[in-house]
């Protein structure tokens, strides 16, 4: 009887280390995927690619809710909501790679951090809600579209 037990305490403890290793290893790997600030300014039926990657992978974290403000048919605000479990740090690290050369040095850290790429006419800010969701906002510096 106490083998049983044994056995199933052992089993028990290496699916548990299983799923900590792969939640782990999933926040570190899994890329992150921007969307693509070429749509601001764009006329809608133009506006085809949504994502600033090219070759983005199945386990990359996409955002899971994306609005996209016009004015007339051209879009000029992009907001992309990130899930709970994607870490700021990752996007920020990726806005970085991208547009760390315009950070707003006074706004570069949490709670809001923000870019503004001149050379593209646009701005990205990165916050965090209370509930913690990672929130994107693109906007156009293009004052035709504003």
């Amino acid at each position: 009887m106490w083998e049983v037990l044994i056995m199933k305490t052992y089993v028990t403890a290496i699916f548990i280390a299983i799923v900590l290793v792969s939640c782990t290893r999933d926040k570190i790997t899994r890329s992150t995927i921007l969307p693509n600030p070429k749509l601001l300014g764009c006329n809608s039926p133009s506006c085809q690619q949504l994502w600033n990657d090219d070759h983005a992978a199945n386990l990359a974290a996409y955002p899971k809710q994306m609005t996209i403000d016009f004015k007339g048919a051209y879009a000029y605000g992009i907001t992309a909501k990130y899930d709970k479990l994607t870490p700021v740090n990752n996007i920020k690290a990726v806005l970085d790679r991208d547009y760390g050369q315009w950070a707003v040095p006074s706004l570069n850290a949490p709670p809001v951090m923000m870019w503004r790429v001149e050379p593209e006419k646009f701005t990205v800010q990165l916050s965090a809600g209370d509930d913690g969701t990672p929130q994107l906002i693109y906007l156009t510096l293009k004052p035709e579209l504003r």
